[in-house]
């Protein structure tokens, strides 16, 4: 026997169906374009402009909402237990389990959908990545609390930019430090986790500095082996520069959306709650020593380097014609053709012809 999956009345009809209903419950509750909290923002707006007797009638409907969201839970934690049975009476009715729970009844199913080459739908979200570019602005006062909050006229900062400031009178404390702003309004932004209830009063000036550069990142949503990671749900990633202070050992701040745990909830799949410190390598430093090829002390053999084939002068060369960038970089004249490969990173280099590898590693 075979389980039913859709047919028009199987396996898969049944949980669509009660998917559908979670969907449409969850619309209805947790929708601003569409559901009831858009209805409730239309009728609050209809009330702006009435007395205050009329602004006071309707003053609790948030807190209502609120409740009938809360009160939705029961409702789709029985569709989820219904989904559930579903599965474990399909399951047992084609091939008895040997226990009726959802583990041994998804293990007859994936059984049965390998074997016949079945499959669902996996999650493909795109990828693509914006720069903010650096901006700045006037600052024109600071206050004295905890947090520090900025005043600066139509800033554009967002949540989480990286913010330096300079040229502040009285309030010097601050100057030349790395802060993430907390937007208040169009005009200000907290400076998160700083207090600054013991600085000296701000007086006049300063500016502020976010975002330096326009950096490309490179985004993929394959595993290291090039499978494509179908579980992966879409998000927002900020990933901003949060100490610049050693040149070529930088670090940087990934923070995704905040996370919702209830696969049941209408705010859900919401973000992976992620924060992750990203260090930067230099091929000079902590990467492979002379990993730059800028050190030559043997005349067109890099330092730290071996020639495992081809020779020094016919094969490789020092390039200090500043072809490619200020300094010295290697000049690979492999295949008979010129070819200047000035940040190679790899612990062995094998190419067809000449290719060299790293010494005492």
């Amino acid at each position: 026997m075979a389980i039913d999956l859709d047919s028009g009345s199987g396996l898969f009809d049944k949980l669509g169906k009660l998917k559908f209903l979670l969907n449409t419950i969850n619309t209805n509750i947790g929708s601003t374009s569409s559901g009831w909290p858009k209805e409730l923002n239309d009728a609050l707006v209809e009330y702006d402009g009435g007395t205050n007797a009329e602004r006071a009638a309707v003053e609790n409907l948030l807190n209502n909402l609120e409740e009938a969201q809360q009160g939705a839970n029961g409702l789709k934690s029985g569709i989820r237990i219904a989904a559930q049975n579903t599965l474990i009476a399909v399951a047992n009715a084609d091939d008895p389990l040997s226990s009726l729970t959802v583990a041994a009844a998804l293990t007859v199913l994936i059984d049965q959908m390998n074997d016949a080459s079945e499959t669902v739908d996996a999650s493909e979200p795109s990828t693509a990545y914006t720069t903010r570019g650096e901006r700045t602005g006037a600052i024109t006062g600071i206050t004295q609390a905890n947090p520090a909050v900025v005043t600066s006229s139509a800033h554009g900062l967002a949540d989480g930019d990286i913010v330096t400031i300079s040229g502040v009178a009285g309030m010097t404390e601050v100057n030349g430090l790395r802060f993430v702003a907390d937007v208040v309004d169009a005009n200000s932004y907290r400076l998160t986790g700083i207090n600054s209830s013991g600085y000296t009063a701000y007086s006049s000036g300063g500016l502020w500095h976010a975002n330096y550069g326009n950096g490309p990142i490179a985004l993929s949503v394959k595993d290291g082996s090039g499978n494509s990671l179908e579980n992966v749900l879409a998000e927002d990633i900020l990933v901003g520069c949060d100490n610049s202070d050693t040149s070529g050992s930088e670090t940087f701040l990934a923070v995704g959306e905040s996370a919702v745990t209830d696969k049941l909830s209408h705010l859900w799949p919401a973000g992976s709650g992620a924060s992750i410190s990203l260090s930067t390598i230099n091929g000079s430093t902590n990467l492979l020593t002379n990993g730059d090829f800028e050190t030559f002390t043997v005349t067109n053999t890099p330092d730290d380097w071996t020639l495992d084939t081809g020779a020094a002068t016919t094969d490789f060369l020092e390039e200090n014609t500043n072809y490619l960038r200020a300094l010295p970089a290697l000049r690979w004249m492999g295949m008979a053709l010129p070819c200047w490969p000035s940040r190679k990173q790899s612990r062995v280099w094998k190419v067809a012809r000449p290719t060299l590898s790293i010494s005492g590693r």
